[in-house]
């Protein structure tokens, strides 16, 4: 029947599970871990990474919303400051992602930036002069 066909899509197992990660996504989040544990400088650059960026960010007057990871909020208020934001940095090739409405709500808008432990200080702070200069441009600091 509708019903039973209905029941086992919402109740069975193997409907339930079927959103596992492949094998291959499997392996990749287990080296990871690995990684984290075997290579804890890598964990201590991307921290002090973060931390520069952060600081940097609050030290012209950027809100970081509280962040304390390595992947940062830059709250830009509209929709469109945080688009022209986008668009300036990605002319200096920083690449920093929008996040708008709905996915945030209306006048919440912000970028989001993601800090590694690849990068240098030097490309830190780069990151950091180009922010500025945008921000200053669009009128958020």
């Amino acid at each position: 029947s509708h019903e039973l066909i209905n029941l086992m899509k919402h109740a069975a197992r193997g409907f339930i599970f079927s959103a596992a990660i492949p094998p291959a996504q499997a392996a990749a989040a287990k080296t990871a871990f690995e990684v984290i544990l075997d290579e804890s400088e890598r964990v201590e650059r991307v921290q002090r990474n973060a931390a520069r960026f952060i600081g940097g960010l609050k030290r012209v007057g950027f809100d970081t919303m509280q962040s304390e990871t390595a992947i940062v909020p830059i709250m830009c208020g509209t929709d469109e400051k945080a688009y022209e934001l986008v668009r300036m940095c990605q002319r200096e090739k920083i690449f920093v992602l929008p996040v708008v409405s709905p996915a945030v709500p209306a006048g919440m808008a912000r970028l989001r930036a993601t800090v590694t432990a690849g990068h240098t200080t030097a490309q830190v702070e780069r990151a950091l002069t180009v922010l500025e200069k945008a921000g200053k441009q669009v009128g958020l600091i």
